[in-house]
């Protein structure tokens, strides 16, 4: 399940929207069908959210970011995942 997003959090001052969007991200994760994912953790500062943790594959790195892109069209979404291939 993917967060959507929402338009009236342009509203919000900065620390309020970092504050929300590492929630809502970390939220976005945690709701994930793929394990892996709810495993990941966000941290947000000025509109970027970084994503950061290890997953088995690149296409879960993938998909951390696009649950995590959808949360706010004007956040930009670093994504730290490693890729860690057993």
């Amino acid at each position: 399940m993917i967060a959507s997003a929402n338009p009236a959090l342009s509203d919000l001052a900065p620390p309020q929207l970092d504050r929300h969007l590492a929630d809502a991200a970390e939220t976005a994760l945690a709701a994930s069908k793929y394990v892996s994912l709810r495993k990941l953790q966000c941290r947000a500062e000025k509109g970027v959210v970084e994503i950061s943790g290890m997953v088995p594959s690149f296409y879960l790195k993938q998909m951390a970011q696009a649950a995590v892109q959808q949360l706010h069209p004007a956040a930009t979404v670093r994504n730290l995942v490693e890729v860690r291939v057993s």
